[in-house]
């Protein structure tokens, strides 16, 4: 969130949240805004599809944005050719395209993953 906020102060922020649904999206221009908007539209429960997520985003997304993908990275859906051919879209569209994940990794063609250590072994 620290990385979120960081760019909320130079440049507008828009977030999707999405367990099974697509939630928003939320567009915050401060650290403010990003605790309570972001925050409040977090709902989740339980069973994780992106599909319907990465489908927003591509069809929301302006050409050069930074996509970023926070996750625990346990997701039904992910290794669909559908989703694949949409975050590869995305990816093409993008400036950058990053996929952040607390558990699970997936190697996401032309996505870079970063594998956040949560616990004790935490950097």
């Amino acid at each position: 969130m620290t990385e979120i906020y960081s760019i909320a102060k130079n440049s507008p922020i828009s977030a999707l949240c999405w367990d099974t649904e697509v939630y928003g999206p939320v567009h915050a221009k401060t650290k403010e805004e990003v605790i309570t908007k972001i925050q409040n539209n977090i709902k989740g429960g339980g069973g994780t599809q992106i599909g319907k997520a990465v489908y927003r985003v591509e069809k929301l997304m302006k050409p050069r944005d930074i996509v970023i993908v926070f996750t625990d990275g346990y997701i039904g859906d992910i290794k669909t050719g559908s989703v694949n051919n949409i975050m590869s879209k995305i990816a093409s569209k993008a400036s950058a395209t990053i996929f952040c994940t607390t558990g699970q990794e997936h190697e996401i063609e032309k996505w870079e993953t970063i594998k956040i250590e949560i616990g004790e072994n935490r950097y």
